[in-house]
């Protein structure tokens, strides 16, 4: 979509974010016992990975907080 919309003319600010550490997260980590925050960072670099080889355009904005 970000692309299409570049394609026809318009300014797109594409801002993406990867979410908190959450209770799903919290008890897939305890099922496996890995540690929450390395569950969810295997997850997003999985994400990060995947949007690169589909050769997504990156978001304008990434925050990190």
């Amino acid at each position: 979509m970000n692309r299409y919309l570049k394609h026809l003319g318009y300014e797109v600010k594409y801002v993406r974010n990867f979410t908190d550490i959450d209770d799903k997260i919290i008890k897939r980590a305890n099922e496996s016992g890995e540690d929450p925050l390395s569950l969810s960072h295997r997850f997003s670099e999985a994400f990060l990975q995947d949007v690169a080889e589909l050769q997504c355009l990156p978001p304008t904005h990434e925050p990190h907080h």
